[in-house]
């Protein structure tokens, strides 16, 4: 699934493979390339892209609706499970929201997986594949419940929502003072936070943050469930 926000274009794509667990694992892999920005080139890209792997997996797979989503993969119970590998690659970045746009791809390619039915011989222990894509599991996984992340940026010593900033650009992210990044389902749940930036926060400057967070966090669940309700899906 390839999406856009602001001049970021991204491309997610999900693999499927069984593995012997005792529950289903989402796995991310996040290519942040030299050639989508210069700023990617080296160790910095892979310092990102790592800490893109361990935001995305902190809000994927922690919480309640995450590991009912993730049980929900075992095909044998305590022996065999499907494991998703989950591939972000950054086709160009120059622009913000980064964190934003990478869970609109994720959750946008979930809702176009499709699990293949399998046969379990309990004689063997072995796993036949069904072919025919047009018996995958529809109910596989909850993608509705997976989260969206959020950036807010705080913008001078304003504790109130004018001093606070979302779907910034590269300029407006260099002169914010720092940023908070919200998980945030679509029940409004919070699943994970991460900081960045120097500068600290004041509790009624978090509390304000969140709001604003939880509040775009909304908009986009319903927008982003409308987007896709409008393209055919294909087996």
């Amino acid at each position: 699934m390839r999406e856009q926000m602001q001049l970021n274009f991204l491309c997610s794509t999900v693999k499927q493979e069984v593995t012997g667990r005792v529950q289903g694992k989402i796995d991310f892999f996040v290519d942040c390339s030299a050639l989508a920005s210069p700023r990617f080139e080296g160790r910095e890209g892979r310092e990102l892209g790592t800490e893109l792997y361990n935001v995305l997996n902190s809000v994927y797979c922690q919480g309640s609706t995450a590991v009912s989503n993730l049980n929900k993969l075992c095909i044998v119970e305590g022996k065999h499970c499907w494991l998703l590998n989950i591939d972000v690659v950054i086709l160009e970045c120059s622009a913000g929201s980064l964190y934003d746009i990478i869970s609109l791809t994720v959750k946008a390619a979930l809702s176009r997986t499709h699990i293949p039915l399998v046969e379990y011989d309990w004689e063997s222990e072995e796993i036949h594949v069904v072919n025919d894509m047009s018996q995958s599991l529809q109910h596989w996984f909850d993608w509705l419940s997976c989260p969206l992340l959020v950036t807010v940026c705080k913008l001078g010593r304003s504790t109130g929502s004018s001093g606070h900033l979302v779907d910034a650009t590269l300029e407006e992210e260099s002169c914010s003072n720092a940023q908070l990044v919200f998980g945030v389902d679509p029940k409004g749940q919070v699943s994970g936070c991460r900081k960045y930036g120097s500068h600290s926060f004041s509790f009624s400057s978090v509390t304000a943050m969140l709001q604003v967070g939880c509040e775009v966090a909304e908009q986009l669940h319903g927008s982003l469930k409308y987007q896709l309700s409008l393209i055919p899906e294909k087996i």
